[in-house]
């Protein structure tokens, strides 16, 4: 019908009733329909509206001219799209016109064989399936056409084609992002995401399409997949939705492309953002910004954007994580061959962990000994030799100098170490012994070992590193200078000293004057003939011997000697203490003996068999040659092991240490620190605690085996009474 009048009602009757979220088009096209016309673009031309262009809000005016009721108008008014600038308002919240299309329909054919109605949310371009049904929209007809407001009515196309009868595809996509429009155009009350909460739909769209275009750059998804992906990403707090991010940028990207940086990842975003920018896009922004900056590598310029959430630090960061300095920091990268180089000094937290265990095993040169058993100078040599190196400028303000990692030198030692493990056996020495009877310093026999040149026969397990190595004593390194083979009747100047008691300093001036006959075995070492010296001290002696006769003290000495008129021959040391000799028989004639001290016969075999077995092994213990009160002092030549060997009344002899922690604080310390490996040497040694905190150790000598049993405590205290830098 021709109306000439605008405001005159464009339908002879409205009985049909807009349903929920039903435009003002759509059901303008429904009672085109119910007027019995056929096309909804010739209807609208005829009463004076535009029939050409669809105008939602021409058409709404017209629609309220009807006499529908308060429920019905309000219904119409909150589901039609009304132009506002660049926006869409539909009732209280608005949608981008590019958000939302009316020129073309698209439909769920199953909602429309329901009511009958079209529906405003599926106009919007980002609803791409139906909550509903699980269907996919469908936009054109089965004959291929694009669906648009032509014929009247919503059900029927211009061919008679039934919409609701279309065959749709089904949909596998998550529809939460659909089931949230529909819900914020229904305005239904309820909760809705944190993100969301007082945006409008316009300003989520836009975030959800911009997320949904960054996921589609990796990960195999279609686009209504990732539309899913970008609304489960912002349905909740911000700290859900770094944690969302994250989880693409790890499953998709290898660690090296995300280092790689923001632009190689997420593409140039001037494509990709929306022209109309919103809060909460640069929220997500800022979101992606911090997950690549914890996952992978973020650059300079927005470094600060995100530093307390960076998973890579640079190297001034790093340094003051770590406390050392930068050029310490970067000695200790090339020291590690972590393949950083100037333009690529990114820390991620693996190796961060990685410089922080390695800066704890830091040690220092004389730290070192503790685990190489060599000293600090002599662990340089093997830098030296290219076997360990060391780092410099790491010292975190302590004293400064190279420090050397713990596990490089462990492994270092271990590389030689022999498997098996057991105390020095006869015809064998330990690292230093060996050392000084070849001529040469411990570091070039280490040295020879790890280049393959000298086998160690075993390890001592009272010594650690290095020192523990044992050698047979008849082997010298291939292409060593001289190779010695010490011989029964050769003597070290302290075994004289420990069979005499004259100082290692006044046997050498004897041994320069001629009194003692040397023999070199090396350009630096020399040993003395057995029988120079048995001829030496079956005529001369130590003035010390006579002291119990002399009734002095020692330092007495020679004062004793003058007022009995016993002259000292040779005087080797200008009268100083340690360097008075006197002839035997001058002493014997002057104080009334009939033979010497320490020519008493024994009345206790045991005694000088064990006497003999202490010469015999060659160690280091000065032997009182009679007994005193029942018993006889063995020590060291510096007293730092001392015992005393007492007399029983059945014939036997008892070997007696006391050792207590305030008296003999050091040697205490160094034994208790080495009980384990002395349990495990000497095993029958029984430890005697005292009350006040003292320990006492106890040998019975009765035969043979029990003078095994004596030497190899004597043994095992002068290893264990060692310091430990010499081990």
């Amino acid at each position: 019908m021709k109306v000439e009048n605008i405001l005159a009602r464009p339908f002879s009757s409205w009985h049909l009733k807009p349903e929920p979220g039903e435009p003002s088009y759509g059901y303008f096209s429904r009672l085109v329909e119910d007027e019995g016309h056929s096309s909804t673009k010739i209807y609208a031309t005829e009463i004076g509206l535009n029939g050409k262009h669809i105008n939602p809000e021409e058409l709404l005016n017209s629609l309220l001219t009807l006499g529908l009721d308060e429920a019905s108008r309000n219904v119409l008014i909150q589901a039609t799209p009304l132009r506002r600038g660049k926006l869409y308002h539909l009732g209280d919240d608005a949608v981008r016109v590019r958000q939302l299309s009316i020129t073309k329909r698209r439909l769920c054919p199953a909602c429309l064989a329901e009511d009958h109605t079209h529906k405003v949310w599926w106009d919007i371009q980002a609803f791409q399936n139906c909550p509903l049904h699980g269907l996919k929209l469908n936009g054109k007809s089965e004959a291929g056409e694009w669906l648009r407001w032509v014929k009247s009515g919503v059900t029927l196309t211009p061919r008679g084609e039934d919409l609701a009868r279309t065959a749709c595809r089904h949909s596998d996509a998550c529809t939460r992002f659909e089931g949230f429009i529909i819900h914020r155009l229904r305005h239904d009350c309820g909760p809705e995401p944190e993100l969301f909460v007082g945006r409008p739909l316009a300003e989520i769209i836009d975030a959800i399409t911009f997320l949904s275009r960054i996921f589609q750059r990796r990960g195999g998804r279609n686009g209504g997949e990732n539309i899913a992906l970008s609304y489960a990403a912002l349905s909740a707090s911000r700290m859900h939705l770094v944690a969302s991010i994250q989880q693409w940028l790890t499953e998709n990207w290898t660690l090296e492309e995300r280092k790689r940086g923001s632009k190689f990842v997420y593409g140039a975003l001037n494509f990709v953002v929306p022209c109309e920018r919103s809060d909460l896009v640069d929220d997500c922004i800022a979101a992606m910004r911090e997950a690549l900056a914890k996952t992978g590598r973020i650059s300079r310029i927005l470094r600060d954007q995100v530093s307390e959430n960076r998973l890579e630090l640079t190297l001034a960061e790093a340094s003051r994580v770590l406390d050392i300095s930068e050029d310490g920091l970067k000695n200790l990268v090339k020291h590690l061959g972590l393949g950083l180089d100037r333009y690529n000094l990114f820390f991620d937290p693996d190796m961060m962990d990685r410089l922080k265990d390695t800066i704890d095993q830091l040690v220092t040169a004389t730290e070192s000994e503790e685990i190489s058993g060599l000293r600090a100078h002599e662990f340089s040599r093997l830098e030296k030799a290219g076997f360990i190196n060391s780092i410099t400028a790491v010292s975190r303000g302590q004293t400064r100098g190279r420090r050397y990692v713990a596990s490089e030198v462990e492994r270092l030692v271990a590389k030689v170490l022999p498997s098996a493990k057991a105390k020095t056996m006869s015809g064998q020495l330990p690292l230093r012994g060996y050392a000084r009877r070849i001529g040469s310093r411990p570091s070039d026999v280490v040295i020879a070992v790890l280049e393959g040149r000298l086998q160690p026969v075993r390890a001592d397990p009272l010594y650690q590193g290095f020192a523990s190595l044992c050698f047979d004593v008849d082997v010298a390194p291939a292409g060593h200078e001289i190779a010695i083979k010490r011989r029964s009747d050769d003597m070290t100047f302290a075994e004289i000293a420990a069979q005499t008691g004259l100082q290692m300093q006044t046997i050498s001036c004897l041994a320069k004057q001629g009194q003692l006959k040397l023999v070199p075995i090396s350009k630096t070492k020399s040993m003395v003939r057995r029988r120079s010296f048995e001829a030496f001290d079956g005529k001369y002696a130590n003035a010390q011997l006579y002291r119990s006769h002399l009734n002095c003290s020692p330092s007495n000495i020679r004062t004793a000697l003058r007022a009995r008129g016993i002259r000292t021959v040779f005087d080797p040391r200008d009268g100083r203490l340690g360097g008075t000799i006197v002839v035997r028989s001058e002493a014997r004639a002057a104080l009334g003996l009939d033979r010497d001290p320490d020519d008493i016969v024994a009345t206790c075999p045991l005694w000088e068999a064990m006497k003999e077995r202490l010469q015999t092994e060659g160690l280091p213990y000065a032997v009182q040659q009679t007994f005193t009160d029942g018993r006889a002092k063995i020590a060291t030549t510096t007293s730092t092991v001392a015992c005393y060997a007492e007399k029983r009344d059945d014939g036997g002899l008892s070997v007696k240490m006391h050792i207590h922690p305030k008296h003999s604080k050091r040697r205490f310390n160094l034994v208790m620190d080495r009980r384990a490996a002395i349990a495990e040497a000497l095993p029958w040694l029984d430890w005697r605690h005292e009350e006040d905190g003292g320990v006492k150790f106890q040998i019975d000598v009765d035969n043979g085996t029990s003078i095994d049993n004596a030497i190899a405590f004597l043994k095992c205290m002068h290893r264990v009474s060692i310091r430990p830098n010499t081990r």
